[in-house]
């Protein structure tokens, strides 16, 4: 098993832990990683990953998992990963007291956003965040009521 910090373990090959290893800090767009590119994820040969190929193994990987269209409209996308990835960071980072300004900087940056922004898209729509966001800014109205800072 290789240990992924914090309590996470994983059966991953030296190659995919030499790459997450390079989690802790994102590459600067100068920078290159060890096959040649600034990309975070590559192709086997090295290259950045076509977005054709990685939806169509995407829609295998679904059909192997079991999941199923709710409809013709509704069915799982590979975008959704990444809205479930940006709600859960900023649920977690709030459940945790951290600022929400700062886990918002950094999740940014993990999504190759150049301006946090642009990260708002990805966080719209979300009942969690939405009842999240009413309950800090009742406690917020709460304390201005009552003369706190």
């Amino acid at each position: 098993m290789l240990d992924l910090g914090e309590g996470h373990k994983g059966g991953l090959p030296e190659s995919v832990a030499l790459v997450i290893g390079c989690f802790g800090r994102p590459l600067k767009r100068q920078e290159v990683n060890f096959f040649g590119t600034s990309a975070l994820l590559v192709s086997t040969a090295g290259t950045r990953l076509i977005y054709c190929n990685v939806h169509h193994t995407f829609k295998q990987l679904a059909h192997l998992a079991g999941l199923r269209p709710r409809s013709g409209s509704c069915r799982p996308r590979i975008h959704d990963l990444r809205h479930s990835f940006a709600v859960r960071s900023m649920l977690d980072a709030y459940a945790a007291g951290q600022d929400g300004q700062t886990q918002l900087t950094l999740l940014s940056t993990w999504m190759g956003h150049v301006h946090p922004a642009s990260t708002y898209w990805d966080l719209s729509a979300s009942p969690e965040l939405m009842a999240v966001a009413g309950q800090r800014l009742d406690a917020y109205l709460a304390d201005q009521s009552a003369g706190r800072p």
